[in-house]
C-alpha cells in the first residue's frame, strides 16, 4: 500500500515516520478524503494510538508523518514464537484500550492485524494506519481480493461480506489477534483465499 521512511526533523530535533501512500490513486476526491481521515486521527491522543504529526500530498501522493515507534511490530514479536499469557493480555489490553478510545471517538480502524500495532521500547503497543482501510475503499484500488480492503485472516463477516463496518469489526479482529498470540495459528489456518473468506463469514 505505501512505503514507510524513517525521518528527522532537525529543527525539532525528533524522529518521525513518513509514510506514503502510493497505492492511492490521487485524484481529487481521494486526497480529500485522506485529509479528512488524516485530521480526525490526529485529534485522537492516546498512549495506544499513533501520534500523527502531519499530512499532505507531494505531487499528487498523499503522505502522512507519524511518530516513530522504534520496537518493530507485534507482527515481528509474535514471529519470534507464543508469548506467554501474561504478555499476551498486556498487549491485548493496550490494543483493546485504544480501540475503546477510538470508537468512543467515532473512529474505526478496519484493518486490526499484528503489522499495524507497533511497540515502543517499553513494549507497549501502539495501533498504527488508522482508517486507511476505510480510505481505500472506494477508491480505485482493489484488495487482493478484489471485493473489498482488509488483510483476509483478521477481517470481520460484514467486511468480507462489503457490509458497513463498525466497531465489532476492530472487536473481531482484536479476537483473532487474542486467539492467534494464545495458540500460535490464526483461527482458519491453511485455507486458500477464497476458503478463508467463506470460513470468515
Amino acid at each position: 500500500m505505501g512505503l514507510v521512511y524513517r525521518a528527522y526533523h532537525a529543527p525539532l530535533e525528533r524522529t518521525g515516520a513518513v509514510k506514503v501512500l502510493q497505492a492511492i490513486s490521487p485524484d481529487t476526491d481521494t486526497v480529500a478524503r485522506f485529509r479528512h481521515e488524516a485530521q480526525a486521527i490526529a485529534q485522537l491522543r492516546h498512549p495506544n494510538i499513533v501520534q500523527v504529526y502531519d499530512f499532505g500530498e507531494y505531487q499528487g501522493t498523499p503522505y502522512m508523518v507519524v511518530e516513530y515507534v522504534p520496537g518493530g511490530s507485534l507482527a515481528n514479536r509474535m514471529s519470534r514464537g507464543r508469548l506467554d499469557r501474561a504478555a499476551a493480555l498486556a498487549y491485548l489490553r493496550g490494543i483493546a484500550a485504544g480501540l475503546d478510545y477510538a470508537h468512543a471517538h467515532g473512529v474505526v480502524h478496519r484493518d486490526v492485524k499484528p503489522a499495524n500495532v507497533l511497540l515502543t521500547a517499553e513494549d507497549v503497543p501502539v495501533l498504527a494506519d488508522f482508517g486507511l482501510a476505510k480510505l481505500l475503499q472506494g477508491s480505485s484500488l482493489k484488495s487482493m481480493t478484489g471485493v473489498t480492503t482488509g488483510t483476509p485472516a483478521y477481517m470481520a463477516p460484514e467486511q468480507v461480506t462489503g457490509a458497513k463496518v463498525g466497531p465489532a469489526a476492530d472487536r473481531y479482529s482484536l479476537a483473532t489477534i487474542a486467539y492467534e498470540m494464545l495458540t500460535g495459528v490464526i483461527p482458519f489456518d491453511g485455507l486458500a483465499l477464497m476458503e478463508l473468506l467463506y470460513a470468515q463469514v
